[in-house]
Formats: structure tokens, sequence, C-alpha cells
């Protein structure tokens, strides 16, 4: 984690780096937040994954803390509930080694080059991947075709290692899906590997997910969080939300 001015990062990379997640929370649109200097820590996963399945919805804010003295070594996470009952955890850290921020975010800022990115409801991302991963497959190919007059059909596939089966799943409604796309050529495709993106597939982060494809680049998934709410529309305002989390998954290799 790194708690800057501005913004806090959370962020973590599997140990081959293939699949890399940062969390991204705008300190400027919170109530309250105050760092006195930059501060990186090293958090276990397991550790933090333990703490968080405790949470529930009760739950109305949830406070970091950290002493001068103890910066390097323990940090204290403080669940509070709306009756104003606490629940405090004291964790130690983990000596920082390498900061992976860096190597994180020089994928994802390659987010708005990307020539594809379109919107999919988690529920139906969810259930192809269940689909495609009852066929026994290793890899889900996000792919588009445009024709002659420039119209473009996208759509996720697969096929057997025998290739005695092969799925296509259109992905049709275009402008609910807010589709951006700058790729003309004929046939676009990116592979993934179907247990990269399986781990995703089964948490419910929000409603939607935006999908960033890039044939050449790892598969950018991204969600922002915690609009506020214009009371007139009673939509979210935008470039409002407090959260953004991102999750980039290297993409498969051709055969």
């Amino acid at each position: 984690m790194s708690f800057m001015s501005d913004r806090v990062f959370m962020y973590s990379l599997t140990e081959d780096k293939k699949i890399k997640l940062c969390v991204e929370i705008f300190c400027d649109r919170m109530n309250r937040y105050y760092v006195m200097a930059p501060l990186h820590i090293t958090l276990d996963t397991e550790y933090f994954h333990t703490i968080f399945q405790t949470v529930g919805k009760d739950y109305s804010k949830i406070v970091f803390v950290s002493t001068q003295e103890s910066h390097a070594s323990k940090m204290w996470v403080i669940f509070l509930d709306e009756e104003g009952e606490e629940s405090q955890y004291e964790i130690d850290l983990n000596p920082v080694k390498e900061n992976s921020l860096s190597i994180i975010m020089d994928v994802l800022n390659h987010e708005p080059t990307y020539p594809i990115s379109f919107d999919m409801q988690f529920k139906s991302l969810k259930r192809k991947i269940a689909e495609h991963g009852n066929l026994k497959v290793d890899k889900i190919k996000i792919e588009q075709t445009c024709n002659e007059l420039g119209v473009r059909d996208l759509y996720l596939a697969c096929e057997t290692s025998n290739s005695k089966i092969k799925n296509k799943s259109p992905l049709k409604n275009t402008a609910k899906m807010n589709l951006i796309s700058t790729y003309d050529d004929p046939l676009f495709s990116a592979p993934i590997y179907i247990n990269s993106i399986r781990p995703l597939s089964s948490t419910l982060i929000s409603d939607k997910i935006r999908l960033h494809v890039d044939n050449q680049r790892d598969l950018i998934c991204s969600s922002i969080l915690d609009y506020d709410i214009d009371t007139k529309s009673k939509t979210g305002i935008e470039n409002s939300f407090k959260c953004k989390i991102r999750i980039a998954i290297e993409l498969a290799k051709v055969a």
C-alpha cells in the first residue's frame, strides 16, 4: 500500500507477474484524509483477506492508522458501524521489498491507448467464464470482426484442445455496452487464459466491469465505485467516484 498526498494505492501482483491489481482511492474526494509524508507498507495478502472477510454491511467506516514510531512494523485497521461501535485490528507488516507500484502502473498507464473497450455486466462475465470452463478449454478469446462497411461485431470465442467443439458468443448490444473501437482490420483477437480471468469473474466488485482490450498488451479490467448521487436524476455524478479498481491480466500465448 502507498499513502500519497492525494490518494492511496493498494496493489499486488502474482509471483509470475501475469496478474496485476491496483485499487486507487481518491482522497481529495473523501471526508477525511491525512498523511504526514508518503508512506509505503507491505502487508501479507492472506492477512488482509482474512480481516476484510469479517466486514459486513453494518460497518459504515473503515479507518487505516499508522504512527510515526511504528510505520514500518505495524498498522491498525478500525471498522466502525453506524452505532459507533468499533472493531480494531493490529497487523504486523512485512519488510518493505521492491515497490511493485511502478511495474503495475507502467501497464495500466497504457489504458487510454487501447483500441477496444466495452462494459460488461459482472453476472454475464461470470456466466460466460463458467460456460466456457465446462468445456475444459484453457483459453477464451475476445474477438472483433469488421466488414467493408465498417460494421463491427464483437464476441467471445473458444474451442476445445482437439478442435471438436467451438463456441462463439456474440456481444450484441454495443450501445448499452458503450463500445469504443478504433480497430479497423477485418479480425481482431486477444486470447486470455481462462484460469487467469476466472478469479475475477467469481468476485462481485460492482454490477458491471469495463474491459480494455489490446492484442499486444495485458487485458485491463476496470470498475469505478462510490459515486456522489445527483438528487434530481438519482444517478452518479461524473468524476465524483472515490475508488477505481483495475486488474491487468497477461494475454495467453498464441500457438
